[in-house]
């Protein structure tokens, strides 16, 4: 996340969505992006095998640090932006990239 004045109210914001309920938090990212949500995420391996997990403010479990595309952005730019963003690193993309598609939840990464 961005630090600076706004920092601590966009962590409250992410913790107060976290705290609803999964089929609310779904209603409402269906109204404001009412079609499909195009997310972005990174696997990120150390040269032991393991992956790198981040444990977002507005969930209770891990996940693979990532985030919604911005429109007309490419995801690569998503994932340097977010990891910039959430962790303050670079990385360097490499490999081809996984699709994972799941209509039920219109959701595409």
């Amino acid at each position: 996340m961005t630090s600076g004045p706004a920092a601590p109210l966009r962590r409250a914001v992410y913790r107060s969505f976290g705290a609803l309920p999964q089929p609310v938090r779904r209603f409402l990212v269906r109204t404001i992006r009412p079609s499909w949500t195009a997310g972005a995420v990174a696997v990120i391996e150390r040269d032991d095998g393991r992956w790198l997990m981040v444990r977002p403010v507005y969930r209770k479990d891990w996940a693979l640090p990532g985030g919604l595309i911005d429109r007309r952005e490419h995801p690569e730019a998503t994932i340097r932006r977010e990891m910039m963003e959430e962790l303050g690193i670079e990385v360097e993309i490499s490999g081809e990239p996984w699709v994972i598609y799941d209509s039920q939840l219109r959701r595409l990464d």
